[in-house]
């Protein structure tokens, strides 16, 4: 396997019988690296082709030979792992001559090796990123709790089980009305939830409003709630940011005692007015500066495009908490991102500013050293001298007092102990200064913006790796089948992170004979994928050896019970197809699946009805092969059951739109017929969300000498 050290092969894992001159082989073997074209393992390597040794002690390159030797080991054989994943190696006591048969068998159990490797390391990577997402959400000091569209809890985070007294265990798949809402809110509660699934009416979302919380003790307390809608997917999935504002109020009805004590006091009237002003005036700017921290956490956390949403977060700080406000981010070196001012003339200037005189990384003030040293700058006061003194030349120094900052404020944006940008804010023209309350401000902005910009990284992260396991379970092409079309589409169900269970396959078995299977296995994501790699590679192996698509539908079925992480299932169709001159010999045989659908060329479609249990569920599974006839012009479609999963109250909805759409498109291509039938799921489904992933394969037999 490809070690630490870039271009070497160490081992990865080794197999030995019991004897100590075997044992004393392979411990050598595992302490050893090859580099390329080095050895046997870094000749398979470096070539990409496998390898036949027959005789070990006259090879040109063996380090290994007097070793070999002494183990008896006379004979050697390697094979690559697919796109360069390492070598398998077995070596003989029995002199060997090279063997085709052995070599090709070599080659496969190598590609499926290969194959298995890539997918458990994609399986890790998936799993870590999960676990670096979970434990952002458990480090958010705000409540979060989700309700699916029936206003069932579907998580709670670790801020609310200490806020409300209730263990995520407790929460999950309960009415969320009955356990955070105090009864007399919760026909309010269900009306809005109802109001938007009816209507899709959009402004009770993403709103800040304040109302009354209940917790697990039965005591309610203030909170400020704000929903929003996660993703675009059906039915819709809601998040409740939540924050208890009980202190808020308190200080609240402090300020009116002072107030009130201030009026009953004839004697103090005007020192009350100013405290109550005073009080007033920081009780409103507080507000607005949680109200400008709610806002910009609401804008970010509903979109992943980190970019638009901090230009966003800028505009939004102009002018209510700086005159001027900058967005730098380390990006392939450290670029402006976004820069807003109240006035459009001082803008430009800025503007001018930024592209003239881009940040010096090694700058010792402002945005440079923020970045640097991660340490935020709050500057009251900018004199002139400290004005020049930033200046890089005359031309500068005349931009700088052109814009004419007299107060500035820069934090670092961080996150998972990375710097990624800063937020630098400004006062000019307003004559503003900034003090420890604005640094306490923007400290917690910065800090939600790198939350952000982190879990869209970790988004983007985890979307690679699930789209890139979900393409490794398709064909990457098919094969071109002499006489016969072939076609197939692949719709998933879940999100874009979400890896599907339903799977096909067109590749030959025999000379002349083709192996077409489809097929769904149970679950979702990565113990998905693994069965579905079970499935397809144990099919493609089996139909090698074996014509009878009963027999290989039941060794699948033994594989899968025989799996030790518990029980899982599938459903397949398999297909074994003949090309003659005149028809195709079809034969076909079913584990649980929907039945095949053929359209002859004059119109008549017929389900093709196969017995045959789930594929891994019983001990005595039974299987049937059944043959049939196609010719010019028939299409054979096979299909997984998202495709007919349309009840519209009726049970047989699906399957009847799915043959009347089939029966349209009679003699057309193979590709036309699959795209018809996409068209008409994605049309059905516009009302509401899959039940679950499609997919499609169509046959077509082409007319003698096409």
């Amino acid at each position: 396997m490809p070690g630490d050290e870039p271009g070497l092969l160490e081992c990865g894992a080794a197999w030995s019988g019991p004897e100590p001159e075997l044992v004393a082989f392979r411990q050598l073997c595992e302490r050893l690296t090859f580099g390329p074209g080095s050895g046997l393992p870094g000749r398979v390597l470096d070539s990409a082709r496998s390898e036949w040794v027959p005789e070990i002690p006259v090879d040109r390159d063996f380090p290994r030979a007097a070793v070999a030797a002494e183990a008896g080991l006379r004979t050697a054989a390697a094979a690559p792992l697919p796109a360069r994943g390492g070598v398998v190696e077995l070596l003989s006591r029995t002199a060997r001559a090279a063997d085709p048969e052995q070599e090709r068998v070599l080659r496969t159990a190598a590609g499926q090796l290969g194959h298995y490797v890539a997918r458990v390391r994609a399986e890790h990577r998936l799993r870590e990123h999960e676990e670096r997402t979970r434990a952002i959400l458990e480090a958010a000091l705000d409540s979060i709790i989700t309700m699916d569209h029936r206003g069932l809890v579907v998580d709670v985070n670790r801020a609310a089980e200490a806020t409300f007294g209730y263990s995520r265990e407790q929460a999950t798949g309960q009415p969320l009305a009955d356990l955070f809402i105090p009864p007399h809110l919760r026909e309010a509660h269900w009306t809005g939830v109802r109001r938007y699934l009816e209507s899709g009416e959009s402004r009770i979302l993403d709103r800040r409003i304040e109302l009354e919380a209940q917790r697990a003790d039965g005591t309610t307390f203030p909170v400020e709630l704000t929903v929003s809608r996660l993703g675009r997917a059906e039915p819709p999935v809601f998040a409740g940011f939540v924050r208890d504002i009980t202190q808020r109020h308190e200080a609240e009805s402090e300020r009116h005692r002072l107030i009130s004590e201030a009026i009953a006091s004839r004697a103090s009237e005007e020192a009350a007015r100013v405290r109550a002003e005073a009080a007033r005036a920081e009780a409103e700017s507080e507000r607005r500066r949680m109200e400008f921290l709610a806002r910009a956490g609401l804008r970010m956390a509903s979109s992943l495009d980190y970019a638009t949403a901090l230009a966003d977060v800028a505009r939004a700080a102009v002018p209510d908490i700086a005159d001027l406000c900058a967005v730098t981010v380390v990006e392939h070196g450290v670029r402006p991102l976004v820069l807003v001012h109240a006035d459009p003339e001082r803008e430009r200037l800025a503007l001018e500013l930024v592209g003239r005189f881009p940040p010096d990384p090694a700058a010792a003030f402002g945005v440079s050293e923020v970045i640097r040293t991660g340490a935020p700058e709050l500057v009251p006061e900018i004199t002139p001298e400290r004005l020049e003194s930033m200046a890089l030349n005359a031309e500068h120094l005349e931009l700088l007092r052109a814009i004419g900052p007299c107060s500035s404020l820069t934090v670092p944006i961080r996150a998972s102990g990375r710097t990624h940008g800063a937020i630098a804010l400004y006062f000019d023209a307003s004559g503003r200064r900034f003090d420890e309350d604005d640094l306490t401000v923007a400290t917690a902005l910065a800090a939600r913006a790198g939350l952000h910009i982190e879990n869209a990284r970790l988004y983007g992260e985890r979307s690679h790796v699930a789209d890139t396991l979900q393409q490794s379970l398709l064909p990457a092409k098919l094969p071109s089948i002499p006489g016969i079309e072939v076609a197939a589409r692949y719709r998933p169900a879940g999100g874009e992170n979400q890896v599907g269970g339903d799977f096909y396959d067109v590749f030959p078995s025999e000379e002349g004979v083709w192996t077409a299977v489809i097929g769904d296995v149970s679950g979702k994501g990565p113990e998905a994928a693994a069965l579905t790699a079970l499935a397809r590679h144990t099919l493609y192996a089996m139909a090698l050896g074996e014509p009878s698509p009963a027999r290989n539908l039941a060794r699948l079925d033994e594989a899968m019970r025989r799996r030790s992480d518990g029980p899982a299932f599938c459903t397949v169709v398999y297909a074994r197809l003949c090309p003659g001159r005149e028809r195709t010999t079809v034969t076909l045989s079913s584990g649980g699946h929907p039945p095949p659908l053929i359209v002859r060329a004059d119109g008549r479609a017929e389900w093709v009805e196969l017995p045959g249990t789930l594929v891994g569920i019983l001990e005595d599974a039974r299987f049937e092969d059944r043959e049939l006839m196609l010719g010019p012009g028939d299409v054979l479609l096979l299909y997984t059951d998202g495709a007919v999963e349309l009840r519209r109250g009726d049970l047989a909805f699906g399957d009847r739109r799915l043959k009347e759409s089939l029966r349209a498109h009679a003699g057309m291509s193979a590709e036309h017929v699959v795209d018809a039938v996409a068209r008409h799921i994605e049309e059905e489904l516009r009302s509401g969300a899959a039940r679950d992933d499609v997919a499609l394969l169509a046959l077509r037999v082409l007319e003698p000498g096409a």
